[in-house]
């Protein structure tokens, strides 16, 4: 009777275990499924922390300077935080079609493209031969 129960228990937790895995799937970024596979969730280590805070600045911080647009999302009037950037740097703000909105230099970093509709915007900004992007994203108003 008690190799019974004992090989009852085995029986039972190897069932649980192997309850614990699931299928995952993997997007690219554009939100296509690229990757589908049978994953341990037990085994994963948690998720990383996505609130509102990490959407506050959305930076490109390779190379001696460093780009940040202040706040993103946005309904239209933003800051580029430019640290080592020099204040002649050329900045473009593009659509996601291509289309060229805004093309100055950095000056103050203030830019206004509220009259523009909602969506995903590039900012491309170049000195010295260095480029550095950053996407930002409007928000309806």
């Amino acid at each position: 009777m008690k190799r019974l129960i004992f090989f009852c228990c085995i029986f039972l937790s190897a069932g649980a275990a192997y309850a614990q895995n699931e299928i995952c799937i993997s997007y690219d970024a554009a939100g296509n499924r690229i990757k589908r596979k049978l994953c341990c969730t037990a085994c994963l280590p948690p998720p990383p922390n996505t609130g509102v805070a990490d959407r506050d600045q959305a930076s490109a911080a390779s190379g001696a300077g460093k780009l940040s647009v202040i706040p993103n999302p946005s309904t239209g009037v933003f800051m580029l935080n430019t640290e080592g950037i020099p204040l002649d740097a050329q900045v473009i703000i593009l659509d996601m079609a291509g289309t060229i909105l805004v093309n100055r230099h950095l000056g103050d970093g203030r830019f206004d493209i509220s009259a523009y509709p909602s969506g995903t915007y590039a900012i491309n900004l170049t000195y010295s031969g260095t480029r550095k992007t950053a996407l930002f994203e409007k928000s309806r108003q």
